[in-house]
């Protein structure tokens, strides 16, 4: 698809981030003004244009750049159905994981795990294919401040504390 179908179909909005027709379809979901796409159950966006299907945010960003995003398209604020242009960005996928929210992890705190036999916190981060370790700590916060340093550190503006 070019850019100039991709705009002829649909009508991005940046502030938005939702995408709505500007021409009638075959069906009754793709009428001129309609909001244009269904959410999966991961919560992102998916549009059906041509007989394919596409993820909103991969088109936010055709639409707005006139390229397609080599790699993945990151939500910053991890909320994948929030497909305004301040909230995309372009990202490895290794980047896009380090944007994760925090997952099965009984403190409650990322990078931190507790020792069951010292009844310290030790804290750790992944990077690359190896985990690092950053120490142990009397208390979780002092673990996850460690964290967070190791984050910023090894990930930049893709790292996330929670």
């Amino acid at each position: 698809m070019t850019r100039k179908q991709l705009k002829t179909a649909l009508h991005y909005n940046p502030k938005t981030g939702t995408f709505t027709w500007r021409v009638n379809g075959l069906n009754q979901h793709q009428r001129e003004g309609k909001q244009a796409g269904c959410p999966t159950p991961d919560g992102r966006f998916v549009i059906g244009i041509r007989g394919k299907r596409y993820l909103a945010s991969r088109l936010a960003v055709f639409y707005m750049t006139g390229r397609w995003p080599r790699n993945q398209v990151d939500h910053i604020n991890c909320d994948a159905a929030d497909n305004r242009w301040c909230n995309l960005r372009q990202a490895t996928s290794s980047q896009n994981l380090h944007n994760m929210r925090i997952k099965n992890n009984k403190v409650g705190l990322k990078g931190v795990v507790l020792c069951t036999y010292t009844g310290r916190y030790r804290a750790r981060i992944r990077v690359g294919y190896r985990n690092v370790h950053l120490g142990r700590f009397d208390t979780p916060e002092e673990a996850h401040a460690a964290y967070v340093v190791a984050a910023k550190k090894y990930f930049g503006e893709f790292a996330r504390a929670k």
